[in-house]
């Protein structure tokens, strides 16, 4: 699987503002809310807030990952948000969150999701690919951050042929 078949320019937001963790999934489901393939926002919203009930999203230092499996999006999907002066909410570092990144996909491509996931959780392990998330100054610039660190299979992935592991808890 491609980056570019799951993250765009019009993915990203470099100027999310939000006090709480609600606000900045709404946030973040607002910016999906453009995507063709998001076909009911409404659904995504509440298939995360779901799973933040379930597992409480992966948040390291300075970023979170929320995730979503929802018959409200079509395909798989990244989405990327940048807070200025980080959230209300603190990190495991004791730090303002100011990274986030929403990944959705259909029901029945939990495989994909966890494979995006564990990715993602690896990449925001790295400060020096966090600073590199934090310093570009257009959506086209984080986009080839992306591209460059996330190496996402070229190959697609059945929903059945790997387990589910400990990085996904709230997904098993």
């Amino acid at each position: 699987m491609k980056i570019a078949d799951l993250i765009n320019e019009r993915n990203i937001d470099l100027s999310l503002s939000a006090d709480s963790e609600i606000e900045t999934i709404l946030s973040m489901v607002e910016l999906a809310s453009h995507c063709q393939k998001v076909e009911d926002s409404g659904a995504l919203a509440q298939s995360i807030l779901h799973y933040e009930v379930i597992a409480p999203s992966f948040t390291g230092s300075c970023g979170v990952v929320f995730h979503s499996l929802s018959d409200g999006i079509s395909a798989p999907k990244i989405f990327f948000g940048r807070f200025d002066k980080g959230i209300g909410y603190q990190s495991k570092a004791g730090r303002p969150i100011d990274l986030v990144f929403l990944i959705a996909a259909p029901i029945g491509h939990e495989r994909e999701l966890v494979d995006i996931f564990e990715r993602l959780d690896h990449l925001l392990q790295q400060p020096p690919i966090r600073e590199l998330l934090r310093s570009p100054k257009s959506p086209e610039e984080i986009l080839q951050v992306l591209i460059r660190h996330l190496d996402l299979k070229e190959e697609p992935i059945s929903g059945s042929e790997v387990p589910l592991n400990q990085y996904a808890p709230s997904l098993q």
